[in-house]
């Protein structure tokens, strides 16, 4: 059992689930058997991932990019379907769907460290492009881009000594 397959057997049972004020919420709870109630317990701490998921999962089917802070990696991030890269504001770490889902649905505990090490790469990765895209326009419009070296990667002027 996983959380995923017990919030599908909660609610194939007609029970409504819900987390807000950092509670979970259930309705129709009369049905439930101890044995479910005994799996809610045990996966208590990993029912409101799994509910915001499943809620930045609609949001991206409806509008193809949701912009989150992630408490995991106190970070900004954008999960995004495919086509909408052009939506993810400038500082935001991209994250496909399957990301989503992989990285996401099991919570810190599955995946904290795993996330953080991918996390630091696209961070990374995320800097180099908006360095590189800087350069470009600076080319482009012929001024100097300096990176956090003090280096001057580019430049139309000579410099002075």
């Amino acid at each position: 059992m996983n959380v995923e397959k017990l919030i599908q057997q909660v609610r194939a049972l007609g029970v409504t689930v819900r987390y807000s004020d950092g509670k979970i919420y259930l309705g129709n709870q009369e049905v439930l058997t101890p044995e479910l109630w005994q799996y809610l317990r045990m996966f208590q701490d990993d029912i409101p991932t799994y509910l915001e998921v499943e809620e930045i999962s609609r949001q991206l089917t409806n509008l193809g990019c949701v912009l989150v802070h992630s408490k995991i990696l106190n970070d900004y991030i954008a999960f995004i379907r495919p086509g909408n890269e052009h939506k993810v504001p400038r500082g935001f770490i991209a994250y496909s769907e399957d990301e989503l889902h992989r990285y996401f649905v099991s919570g810190a505990s599955a995946y904290g460290k795993e996330l953080r090490l991918v996390h630091r790469k696209k961070k990374k990765q995320t800097r180099i492009k908006e360095f590189d895209e800087l350069c470009d326009m600076a080319r482009e419009n012929q001024v100097g881009v300096s990176n956090t070296n003090g280096n001057h990667p580019e430049s139309n002027a000579d410099t002075a000594f």
